[in-house]
């Protein structure tokens, strides 16, 4: 397994903690922000890679337009 992966019971036993510290009604509104807060940060991370990824064919390219005459 690879490091910083969680096994199906490392998560069981997170979401027991976590109803356990929150408690039954306070759990899914925090589970529902954390899944915003997650799709947030893909969303970013995927234009921030966008952004490298055509900054570093910009500068491939070079000053003459990526020909090679």
């Amino acid at each position: 397994m690879p490091s910083g992966a969680l096994s199906p019971v490392h998560i069981l036993i997170v979401a027991t903690v976590a109803l356990i510290v929150l408690g039954p009604e306070e759990l899914p509104k925090v589970a529902k922000r954390a899944g915003r807060l997650l799709r947030e940060l893909r969303a970013l991370r995927a234009r921030l890679d966008e952004e490298i990824h055509s900054l570093l064919d910009e500068d491939d390219a070079g000053p003459d337009g990526g020909d090679g005459s």
